[in-house]
């Protein structure tokens, strides 16, 4: 558009629809939704149809059919080499096309067709002057200009809508540093910005003024911002920037720029900052400024402004107690920065988990074997019986170790490795279960309910499932809870060891592992020690709540 001096130009995208880009004013354009109605039609020549010598027949153009009169006077016409010919008092042409097929065109008395009623000699001297532009404007009305063949084009009447987009090299400087641009404002400041010098927002009445080459708001009588071409703002996108700040960056560009220098440094005001990061403010809430070192460098398509400020990252090993630790960790946090409460809970869900998921494993393989080797007895009950013992000879923890090692070597992930470790614990744990369940069995099968199952023909499935395991439950709920501590205690011993649940997953016993040196051990005990307590009063907890149950199902406590 610059480039040829255009202040509008209308557009289709991959869909079709119509869109006017227009020049609003410096540095602004606007892209608008639109539509166009077809007003006449500029065509030298109007195509009737094609004659295909082949077939001996005229296929008309869509749209048009002018009868067998016609056909017979044109298809002489090409027999007798003519270039035109006339029917009904009006003129055509003929052209030769390859593949011995003929266009037929008629000439029209005014090359404009028009759709209602004739816009006149000026509108049809704009059109014929703008045919190759695209568009044009006439008697205050847009139009445009599409190129159907050389022949022909249509003219269209353009109705503009709604603007969707402004494109703009104006960003707003607002007075007041605490203020934050919001882009509806933004946008509403365009859009008065390239109509009447006025806009409403949130309720607010402002205008736009030009004063000393430059554009500025109101709202009312106070100055509330001001276009400019120079945006700064922050890295990280957060919070607003003083208008002062700004000004003293634009002068210190334009002096790089004169100067031809890369960087520069300058002294302005900037945030002071606190201790721990946040800003300073006064007694009365303001920002406090100070002098401050400001170092600009050119990065070509942009400008990085630099100056030294507190970033608070983590706080590693922050104690109980301390500044930070007050106001964000209780607890304080560990070697890598974590919240020593958060990780805790955290870690006790883990432990929690593994207790949980390793007893219900062994009991359920213990049940099936168990319950199998009771009720069968014989050959099964000694095999089965002999598979025990030989869970009973292995050494849990080597194995365990060695396991351990094995997943170190192959790297495999935290939450893969949790749940090998789970399923390998509850592998390992099951024989107990089945002793256990084979000895209630053996002395529940001889009693008359199990009969009856027998005489009235049940499944031995059922028999076994849904009669004999019902009647061992009370024991295995008292055996299962009394095991929940010992399973607790054996993940976190493997994860002290550093072969059980690895970083970055929590459990207990990975918890004491983090500081298992002798220096972290004496520097952070408020780490380990309540990890320790923790573990502790879950193991006794536990083993209280197995006795309990043992008391409550035994029959000879009842008495």
């Amino acid at each position: 558009m610059v480039p040829n001096d255009l202040t509008f130009k209308f557009i289709n995208d991959k869909d079709g629809n119509l869109f006017l880009l227009k020049y609003e004013t410096n540095n602004v354009y606007s892209l608008s939704d639109s539509s166009s109605l077809n007003v006449a039609t500029l065509a030298n020549y109007i195509a009737i149809g094609e004659y295909d010598a082949f077939q001996k027949d005229i296929i008309f153009a869509e749209g048009i059919t002018l009868g067998e009169d016609f056909k017979s006077a044109a298809i002489a016409a090409i027999d007798d080499s003519l270039s035109e010919f006339e029917f009904d008092g009006k003129t055509y042409l003929i052209n030769s096309l390859p593949g011995k097929k003929y266009s037929i065109k008629l000439i029209p008395e005014s090359p404009f067709q028009y759709a209602s009623q004739s816009l006149g000699e000026e509108f049809e001297a704009a059109v014929l002057a703008n045919k190759d532009s695209g568009m044009f404007e006439f008697d205050g009305e847009n139009y445009k200009i599409d190129k159907i063949d050389n022949d022909t084009y249509n003219i269209g009447l353009i109705t503009i809508g709604n603007i969707r987009y402004i494109h703009t090299l104006y960003t707003v400087n607002l007075m007041n540093e605490e203020m934050r641009l919001k882009t509806d404002f933004l946008i509403a400041a365009h859009l008065g910005l390239i109509s009447d010098g006025e806009f409403s927002y949130d309720n607010d009445e402002f205008t736009i003024r030009e004063e000393n080459d430059k554009l500025n708001i109101y709202l009312g009588d106070e100055l509330y911002g001001e276009f400019s071409r120079f945006s700064v703002h922050r890295a990280d996108g957060s919070g607003a920037l003083p208008i002062e700040f700004k000004k003293d960056i634009e002068d210190a560009v334009n002096e790089m720029l004169a100067k031809g220098k890369d960087t520069i440094t300058i002294v302005t005001k900037v945030e002071k900052q606190n201790a721990d990061e946040s800003i300073a403010r006064d007694e009365s809430g303001r920002i406090i400024y100070e002098d401050t070192e400001v170092t600009i460098i050119n990065k070509i398509y942009h400008y990085e402004i630099r100056c030294d400020r507190i970033n608070y990252l983590i706080d590693t090993k922050a104690k109980p107690g301390s500044p930070k630790s007050q106001q964000y960790h209780l607890l304080g946090t560990d070697v890598d920065g974590y919240d020593v409460l958060s990780r805790m809970m955290y870690g006790g869900r883990v432990s929690l988990l593994v207790g949980f998921v390793v007893v219900i494993i062994e009991t359920i393989i213990g049940v099936i074997l168990g319950g199998i080797s009771g009720y069968f007895s014989g050959w099964i009950d000694t095999l089965i019986m002999r598979l025990v013992d030989i869970f009973n000879c292995i050494p849990t923890m080597p194995i365990l170790i060695i396991i351990g090692a094995y997943f170190d070597k192959a790297q495999l992930d935290a939450t893969s490795r949790l749940m090998w470790m789970m399923a390998i614990l509850g592998f390992l744990g099951w024989s107990g279960v089945a002793r256990l369940v084979r000895g209630q069995i053996l002395s529940l099968r001889e009693q008359e309910f199990m009969l009856a199952t027998e005489v009235g023909g049940l499944k031995v499935s059922r028999r076994i499932f849904r009669h004999l395991v019902p009647n061992v439950m009370p024991q295995l709920i008292v055996n299962a809870t009394a095991g929940l501590g010992g399973v607790i205690l054996t993940e976190s011993v493997l994860s002290f060891l550093g072969l059980g649940v690895k970083h970055p997953l929590a459990s207990w016993g990975s918890m004491i592992n983090s500081v298992s040196d002798a220096s972290n051990m004496i520097e952070l005990t408020y780490i380990w020690i309540p990890v320790g307590i923790f573990i502790c009063l879950t193991v006794i907890a536990f083993n209280f709540v197995g006795d309990g149950l043992r008391d409550a199902f035994d029959p000879k406590m009842k008495r």
